[in-house]
């Protein structure tokens, strides 16, 4: 997942025998890529904007099936 803008970065989500986690930067090849601008993300993950809605703004390459998961992910921003 690529979060765009002054708040940005690079994240890579991966399943292994526990369980999925999230790291910061780039571990191997992405099955997926999600690209998402910084004002659409804190939104998107705080529920303040619906999938569809950020459905219009975010680009997917690579599994679409799989990035769209991302969309579906809720955080708490603080």
């Amino acid at each position: 997942m690529r979060v765009t803008g002054a708040a940005g970065d690079l994240w890579q989500l991966h399943r292994g025998d526990q369980g999925w986690r999230l790291t910061r930067g780039l571990a191997g090849p992405a099955v997926a890529t999600v690209t998402i601008p910084g004002e659409v993300a804190w939104r998107l993950f705080t529920k303040a904007l619906t999938r569809a809605q950020a459905e219009q703004v975010v680009t997917m390459d690579g599994d679409r099936a799989l990035g769209a998961h991302v969309l579906r992910a809720v955080a708490i921003v603080g």
